[in-house]
């Protein structure tokens, strides 16, 4: 089994070191909240890369690599994580004996201040959950 997932794309732009890559098949990640980490666009198809690599051209078809574990931390801070804090706030707020309205709310509540957070480290969870580019 491979520890890799890998996607065929089409180089759509070039700037610099910055590489455009439109992807062909439908990617695993088409669906992820966390896609923003990937510099993935609002279609869920086009990622924007940094490649120290020269000599990309527009048009090529490449192929784009992720590993398994910054998929596996992709999954754990945009679903696992959120759902436990939810679960235990829920839990808490409840066993303080809080009515279920005011528990479920909070508990909502409290994913708020987590996405925040999450944001704000956006680019140094960059570095977790980081594509690699291939010429094919």
């Amino acid at each position: 089994m491979s520890d890799q997932q890998e996607h065929i794309g089409l180089i759509s732009a070039v700037d610099g070191s910055k590489v455009s890559v439109r992807l062909v098949d439908d990617p695993t990640c088409h669906s992820c909240s966390m896609a923003s980490f990937c510099n993935m666009d609002e279609d869920r198809s086009l990622l924007e890369l940094d490649s120290q690599v020269p000599g990309w051209k527009v048009g090529e078809e490449v192929m784009v690599k992720l590993r398994n574990s910054a998929g596996l931390t992709a999954t754990l801070l945009a679903y696992v994580l959120p759902f436990l804090l939810v679960v235990a706030t829920l839990l808490l707020i409840l066993k303080l004996g809080y009515g279920e309205m005011i528990a479920a709310s909070v508990s909502l509540l409290v994913l708020v201040p987590y996405y925040i957070v999450v944001h704000l480290l956006k680019g140094r969870l960059r570095h977790y959950v980081k594509l690699q580019i291939f010429r094919r």
